[in-house]
């Protein structure tokens, strides 16, 4: 398992792309408390009280992040909110 630092950038960015390309949910999965914990934290901020007053177009980006321990506690709220399980796409690096 690789896990990686999660940025305010990289959420919101991503959150943006995803809505003007019509993605329904952005999953975000960390096993990292801390980052797990800054994830919802930005999330959170901008959903309310000042943040969701001062850029609406942010907090409706931000909000179809969806933020996850663990990609088996993604898959299964892909499968109750859509009665489907999800398809699994990867990709690498290496040659063989």
């Amino acid at each position: 398992m690789i896990t990686t630092s999660i940025t305010p950038l990289d959420l919101h960015d991503i959150a943006r792309s995803c809505v003007t390309f019509g993605v329904k949910r952005y999953y975000v999965i960390n096993s990292m408390r801390t980052m797990s914990f800054l994830a919802r934290r930005i999330v959170g901020f901008w959903q309310t009280d000042y943040g969701a007053n001062y850029n609406r177009t942010r907090t409706d980006a931000l909000s179809i992040v969806s933020i996850h321990d663990h990609l088996e506690d993604a898959l299964a709220d892909i499968q109750q909110r859509d009665g489907k399980k999800a398809v699994l796409v990867a990709t690498s690096a290496k040659t063989a």
